[in-house]
């Protein structure tokens, strides 16, 4: 088998065209082999393939293109005329690749976008009655002073009552932060912050929809690695700085269930002084443990439950939607890499998952 190496030169940062000799390369090879030149790129294909789109000689003279890892996807409409593969998860595609006698032209884009990606999923307990664990699950994550944070009007309900009592039976001091703004500010945030760090806490527990969960890993998050409020703020609007390290252990008590607010590391706010919503997204604000109660939403209103099932649908659509991760500007450092890459290989079956799942209800 016959191997021939192409390798696409650093672009100009936000370049979308590769260097032109390679091109010619490739048009070149798949003209004096018709219908037998394998193409195999490896790493980012966007950038080949608007240029390629230009050259119609070489999409009716290569034979197929076998794509590791499925980078082609979001070129499929552009090189729809030749036969895709996907070695990364098809076996088929695979055998092909190392066993053809044609030509292969390996192609290596060295190019200024992003080519990893980060995945972690989140730590959650699900149950009735989940929640009347929480303070066995504060006392193995090491708290012995907790800082509740909800909102007047679930102050006064079960759960708040349930996790209260569990943190007293075993043996955590809690502390109670009933104002928490629905849809929260900068100020309601910082007022959550101040109490926070006047605290002494060494864990945070938030319980109510996603506004109150937010408002916990605000304050956990400045009391943690205090900061001016804009430091981590995402930029254009605030700086955009990384968290320095792990927070303090946080356990988030959804009694809604739209935002997953207790399975992401992001905190959305209202900025007032712009009258613009924007956010704090890194890894470390996720929760340590989310807990899944249906009986926290078991007298949830039946308009605000079908809000919240909107509420899943528009986020698997953003998701959808999303630029690729692959068309994003790498980062400087993995540090500096945000917490949502963009859309991917796996956000297409939780798609699936937020279209079917009202059907698998009935």
């Amino acid at each position: 088998m016959k191997r021939l190496w192409a390798e696409v030169p650093r672009p100009e940062p936000r370049s979308p065209a590769p260097a032109r000799q390679a091109v010619e390369f490739l048009v070149g090879t798949a003209m004096a082999h018709p219908g037998q030149v394998t193409v195999v790129p490896i790493g980012s294909f966007t950038n080949l393939a608007l240029a390629l789109a230009v050259e119609p000689r070489f999409a009716s003279a290569v034979k197929s293109t076998v794509v590791m890892g499925g980078s082609i996807r979001a070129a499929h409409g552009i090189l729809a005329p030749m036969v895709e593969f996907n070695a990364g998860y098809d076996p088929e595609a695979t055998h092909m690749l190392f066993h053809s006698e044609a030509p292969i032209v390996m192609v290596g884009l060295d190019v200024s976008t992003e080519v990893h990606l980060t995945m972690s999923s989140a730590a959650i307990k699900y149950g009735c009655g989940a929640t009347r664990e929480i303070g066995w699950d504060l006392k193995e994550l090491g708290s012995r002073r907790v800082l509740v944070v909800t909102n007047p009007v679930v102050a006064g309900l079960l759960p708040v009552a349930t996790v209260l009592e569990s943190l007293k039976k075993h043996g955590i001091e809690a502390v109670l932060f009933d104002r928490a703004r629905i849809e929260p500010t900068d100020g309601s945030l910082l007022e959550a912050v101040e109490v926070a760090r006047d605290g002494g806490f060494d864990g945070f527990v938030g319980v109510g929809g996603g506004s109150s969960l937010d408002t916990a890993k605000a304050a956990n998050l400045y009391s943690s690695w205090p900061a001016e409020f804009l430091k981590y703020v995402n930029a254009p609007i605030g700086q955009g700085a990384p968290v320095p390290g792990p927070l303090r252990p946080m356990v988030g008590v959804p009694t809604t269930a739209g935002t997953g607010s207790e399975t992401t590391g992001v905190v959305i706010f209202d900025l007032e002084s712009m009258h613009a919503k924007t956010g704090i997204a890194h890894r470390h604000l996720r929760p340590s443990l989310g807990i899944v109660d249906p009986e926290n939403t078991r007298t949830l209103p039946g308009m605000v439950a079908a809000c919240t099932g909107f509420d899943v649908l528009i986020h698997a659509l953003e998701s959808y939607t999303n630029l690729p991760f692959l068309r994003r500007d790498a980062p400087e450092s993995p540090g500096v890499r945000p917490a949502y890459q963009g859309s991917n290989p796996i956000v297409p079956h939780g798609m699936a998952v937020a279209l079917n799942a009202p059907a698998s209800l009935r």
